[in-house]
């Protein structure tokens, strides 16, 4: 969501909440308050940290029927059992990278949900 977009949400929904001085229709003024909750929940995620990357790793080995990845550092990562079919599938010395809660397989375009258990 660009800033302009944001900024013509915000003064639409205040417009139609508190411009029409009674005038306007319930849709619209429900479009208007849908409006501002969107650019407002845009302006929280524009404002959120990135989150850091680690690349350079790679695949040691998939333990548990991909429950569990190893990757060359020795770092064990647990996979969210919604993700363990894709993990499952995945071969050592795939590269990787690490983001917080996620490893991305560089090498199939995958990414999986994780905690970092060792």
């Amino acid at each position: 969501m660009t800033d302009g977009f944001r900024v013509s949400s915000i003064a639409f929904a205040f417009r139609l909440r508190l411009g029409d001085r009674g005038r306007g229709t319930t849709k619209m003024r429900i479009m208007g308050i849908v409006a501002l909750g969107a650019a407002l929940a845009g302006c929280a995620v524009a404002s959120a940290p990135a989150r850091a990357c680690d690349d350079g790793h790679w695949i040691d080995e998939v333990l548990a029927d991909g429950q569990i990845l190893k990757l060359e550092d020795g770092s064990l990562w647990k996979v969210d059992p919604t993700d363990t079919l894709t993990s499952s599938l995945w071969l050592p010395v795939s590269d990787v990278i690490v983001c917080d809660d996620k490893i991305v397989n560089v090498d199939d375009g995958e990414t999986v949900r994780v905690r970092r258990i060792r």
